[in-house]
């Protein structure tokens, strides 16, 4: 019996406990011991994988006292899975409170970042990140970030290619509230709200944007390149155009009202404009000056420069200011 309990000592006092394989995180072993095997004393906390590939926290991470460059956890190795578990990872921008508005964000630190690229499929889940001068998350590719609240930081999600980010709110980042470094990204039922540039930045490929509410962003609301699909969103209030893309693209069932200029726009060729809403857009609902592109059963009113430019082939059912558009 007093080995057993020297042991379990030995195990607390140096580290997290390992539950059905689960290393734990928190703030005690970060900051004294290092929580597990190729970890040390200090932030960044350090996952290597050495201890194993699945991890929690199980308190707070506060940087408060940490200088603003210095990220949260560090991923060195690719099939890490972080569950946040309700907790916070808060930035030295942030002192101690999670609750208060910390702009402006300064330095360079990152709250979970993939430090070698190399590293993918890091799954990300279930908490807050508040705070820091950079990316709240910055992973690899065939990552998966969801679940988050994201708030007062440098910028938000960043992801590569084949990655999936859903269910997560970013709110009042200094850059991006989601944006991708690779093709293939699935974004889906995220809230991105009143960050300084776009809501969705996606400069690559081949992506799925679905049920999203993209809202009081400073610049575009959803931006992307070729191949995209874009699908039922809320795309409201954004202070450039709705929807920027540029060539094959699919813009389906989306709500488009209120963009400082137009609703949906590109400067491409061969996209698809179906059954959306646009309305009371500062430019026009549909702007695609020399398109080749086409638009069918969309409701468009209110416009301040009117519904469509006329270089785009009107496939039927559309309305315009509550008329079949011409």
């Amino acid at each position: 019996m007093k080995n057993l309990l020297f042991i379990l000592f030995v195990i607390s006092s140096n580290g997290a406990w390992a539950v059905d394989g689960v290393i734990e995180i928190n703030q005690a072993c970060a900051v004294n011991t290092g929580c597990f095997s190729g970890d040390v004393a200090g932030f960044p906390i350090q996952i290597d994988g050495t201890a194993g590939s699945s991890y929690i926290l199980t308190s707070n991470l506060n940087l408060a006292n940490i200088n603003n460059n210095t990220h949260g956890i560090v991923i060195e190795t690719s099939d890490i899975e972080i569950n946040l578990n309700g907790f916070s990872i808060i930035g030295a921008n942030c002192a101690n409170d999670v609750n208060v508005n910390c702009l402006p964000a300064t330095g360079s630190a990152r709250g979970i970042f993939t430090l070698i690229s190399i590293a993918k499929q890091v799954s990300v889940t279930n908490g807050n990140i508040v705070g820091m001068g950079s990316n709240a998350i910055h992973l690899g590719n065939q990552s998966k970030v969801s679940d988050l609240l994201i708030r007062w930081c440098g910028s938000g999600i960043q992801v590569g290619a084949g990655s999936v980010v859903e269910s997560n709110t970013v709110i009042a980042t200094e850059a991006n509230g989601i944006s991708s470094f690779g093709n293939n990204i699935r974004v889906v039922d995220n809230t991105i709200i009143n960050n300084a540039m776009d809501g969705i930045r996606l400069d690559t490929n081949y992506n799925f944007i679905s049920h999203n509410i993209v809202a009081e962003n400073g610049s575009i609301g959803i931006k992307v390149n070729d191949y995209n699909t874009i699908t039922n969103n809320q795309v409201n209030l954004n202070q450039s155009q709705g929807i920027l893309i540029r060539n094959n693209s699919h813009v389906a069932d989306n709500s488009i009202s209120s963009n400082l200029i137009n609703g949906v726009f590109s400067l491409g060729n061969h996209n698809k404009i179906l059954q959306n809403t646009i309305i009371d857009n500062g430019s026009l609902g549909i702007n695609m000056p020399g398109s080749t592109s086409v638009y069918q059963n969309n409701y468009m009113h209110n416009n301040t420069l009117g519904s469509v430019s006329l270089s785009i082939t009107n496939l039927g059912g559309n309305f315009c200011h509550d008329q079949i558009c011409p």
